[in-house]
C-alpha cells in the first residue's frame, strides 16, 4: 500500500493536477479496501455467489432465487 506522499511521487501522477491525483488515491484506497474485504469477508465465510439463469431470476448458491 503506498502513503499519499508515495503515490503523489509515482511518475504516473507527477504531472497531474493535486486534485485528480487525490481522486486518483481515493479510487486506489477503494480497491485495497474491497479486495480485503474480499479475501476476508464480515463473518469469515465466503460470499455467496449469484448466477443468472434467464431473464426472469437469480439463483443463489443454496439453490433459492431472486425473482426480477
Amino acid at each position: 500500500m503506498y502513503t499519499w506522499n508515495q503515490y503523489k511521487s509515482l511518475n504516473e501522477n507527477r504531472n497531474l493536477n493535486e486534485n485528480v491525483v487525490q481522486k486518483k488515491y481515493q479510487i486506489y484506497l477503494g480497491k485495497l479496501e474491497l479486495e480485503e474485504f474480499i479475501r476476508n469477508p464480515i463473518g469469515g465465510s465466503s460470499l455467496p455467489y449469484l448466477l443468472q439463469e434467464d431473464a426472469f431470476y437469480l439463483l443463489q448458491e443454496d439453490g433459492s432465487k431472486i425473482y426480477l
